[in-house]
C-alpha cells in the first residue's frame, strides 16, 4: 500500500482457482490477494497480484464472483500504523472516483483495458465450447439439408389448404 501510495484499496481472494484462459487472464487461487483497479457491469475485475510475493506484479482479469473482495486500510495513530478490513463490494470498483481529468481518463482507460480482455476470454470460450467449429458447420448442414424438405412440405400444405 505504501508502494501504491494509498491509505484504501480494494482487494480480493478467490474462493476457487481461477484458471488463466488466455493472456489477459489472472490465474489465482485460494491463498492468494489480489489488488483490485476496475470492475465492470459484466462480472470482471481487474487486478494485480499482491501475495504470495513469487507472484506480485502480475496483472490481469478474472470473473468477480469466484473471489470476494474486501477493503484494506491503512490507519495511522500514535502507536503506529496498523492495517484494518472491511467488507467490500464490486460496485466500488465500477463507479469511478475521479476528482480529477487524469482520474477519469484512468478509470477509462482501465474500464477499456477490461472490456477488451473480457471479449478476448468470451471469444476463446465461445471457440471452444462444444457448439462451436465442426458442432456448430454439421448443425448448420444439418439445417440447411432439412430445410428444402420441411419449404416442399409447407408448400404442399399450403396447397392442400388452398384446395378445400
Amino acid at each position: 500500500m505504501r508502494a501504491a501510495g494509498t491509505l484504501r484499496l480494494l482487494v480480493a481472494a478467490p474462493v476457487e482457482a481461477i484458471a488463466a484462459e488466455g493472456p489477459q487472464a489472472l490465474a489465482i487461487e485460494p491463498g492468494d490477494v489480489v489488488a483490485c483497479e476496475a470492475a465492470d457491469s459484466e462480472g470482471w475485475a481487474l487486478a494485480s497480484v499482491v501475495a504470495p510475493v513469487r507472484l506480485a506484479g502480475r496483472s490481469g482479469c478474472f470473473p468477480c464472483d469466484r473471489a470476494r473482495v474486501a477493503i484494506a486500510e491503512l490507519r495511522r495513530g500514535p502507536e503506529g500504523d496498523r492495517l484494518e478490513f472491511s467488507r467490500g463490494l464490486w460496485e466500488e470498483l465500477q463507479r469511478p472516483r475521479c476528482a480529477t481529468k487524469q482520474e477519469q481518463l484512468r478509470h477509462r482507460v482501465l474500464q477499456n483495458r477490461l472490456g477488451a480482455a473480457r471479449a478476448v476470454l468470451c471469444r476463446r470460450a465461445t471457440a471452444a465450447s462444444p457448439e462451436s467449429g465442426a458442432a456448430r458447420a454439421a448443425a448448420g448442414r444439418a439445417v440447411e439439408e432439412a430445410a428444402p424438405h420441411a419449404a416442399s412440405h409447407r408448400a404442399a400444405g399450403g396447397q392442400a389448404r388452398r384446395k378445400r
